[in-house]
């Protein structure tokens, strides 16, 4: 390593103090650094031409990102407007359910009384036949006694 003198002015002194203290570095390192920097540049000017181009490219991409942030947001609003109303559907279906269930359980114990009732007569009508006595049915060929008003 050389050696390097240089005369700077008051004001630049003091701005080399101050941004190497505020890096943590000593003097003599930042100011390598700045030199390093400097020479880095003049030989290779293309870095500087293109960090604007990808200073643009991330402002290009950080827009397509909000876009995209809302329209996702949108479509999370949107989604949410239809869960609410999937929700209050899916209530009324349940309450409409409920209010079915109770008159099935109606129908069906009106359906067993009526089931009973047609047993009881089906065994009164049962009994009344087995009273009937076969001289009251008369078998004489060609008479049908169901029509016996015709004779």
């Amino acid at each position: 390593m050389k050696r390097l003198s240089v005369w700077l002015s008051e004001e630049q002194e003091a701005d080399i103090i101050e941004l190497s203290g505020g890096a943590g570095t000593k003097r003599a390192e930042w100011v390598r650094q700045a030199i390093d920097a400097a020479i880095d540049t003049a030989r290779h000017p293309e870095r500087i031409t293109s960090a604007p181009a990808e200073g643009d490219q991330c402002v290009a991409g950080a827009e397509e990102l909000h876009n995209q942030i809302a329209g996702l947001q949108a479509e999370i609003d949107t989604l949410t407007g239809e869960n609410r109303t999937l929700q209050q559907d899916r209530t009324e279906a349940l309450q409409r359910a409920s209010e079915n269930e109770t008159e099935i359980v109606t129908l069906n114990r009106l359906l067993t009384e009526k089931l009973d009732e047609v047993s009881w007569l089906r065994g009164q009508v049962a009994m009344l036949n087995d009273k009937l006595t076969p001289a009251t049915l008369p078998e004489r060929a060609g008479w049908r006694w169901w029509k016996f008003w015709e004779k």
